[in-house]
């Protein structure tokens, strides 16, 4: 899917200064909206998309695209996945508290063997079961299937596009020019 973005509101007499403006919107769009919420959305859903942004050919305006990120999809063909959630640098807290916000905890997946192994140590180590200390945590999740994979693309495209608008009216006044969406599209299959 793609969302299309027109820019507005960084008119001025120099080509240049105006293209450097956009330029500077899109980076901080990136930065602020679309890097956390890539991660939030990983560690809710399963998927992980990869975005790119680029122009589309009329001036001031941009194409995000949303494509799913194959690189984990060897974690895929198991029944079911196995994320290793770790505590961020610096971060204090009940890791299980913190384990469902992307700000807390990193994730990646893993193999059942290894949850398997994990399991174990953490039934004969009790300290290591201190949630208040403990580094750490692999959690089994059902894997998700083709349709849901679709649907959760889909629905995480829609959850970009009200982070784009909610980025818009925090950082524009109300009345002025600004961006906007001017829509969100699904991508023709090419056969």
């Amino acid at each position: 899917m793609d969302i299309v973005i027109q820019l507005k509101g960084f008119e001025n007499n120099s080509y240049a200064i105006q293209e450097e403006e956009e330029k500077l919107f899109c980076y901080q769009l990136i930065e602020q909206v679309f890097v956390p919420l890539r991660k939030q959305i990983r560690l809710d859903s399963n998927i992980d998309l990869v975005v790119t942004m680029v122009n589309t050919g009329v001036r001031g305006q941009r194409r995000i695209s949303f494509h799913f990120n194959t690189a984990d999809v060897i974690y895929f063909q198991e029944k079911d996945l196995y994320q290793v959630i770790t505590r961020r640098e610096g971060v204090t807290g009940n890791i299980y508290e913190l384990m469902n916000d992307a700000r807390f905890v990193r994730m990646h997946y893993t193999h059942k063997e290894y949850y398997d192994k994990y399991r174990k140590e953490n039934s004969r180590n009790q300290v290591a079961s201190n949630p208040m200390r403990k580094k750490k945590v692999i959690r089994k999740m059902r894997r998700p299937n083709i349709a849901e994979i679709n649907e959760r693309i889909n629905n995480s495209v829609l959850r970009f596009r009200d982070a784009i608008n909610d980025y818009i009216d925090t950082n524009f006044e109300e009345g002025a020019e600004r961006p906007g969406i001017v829509g969100v599209f699904t991508r023709k299959n090419p056969t």
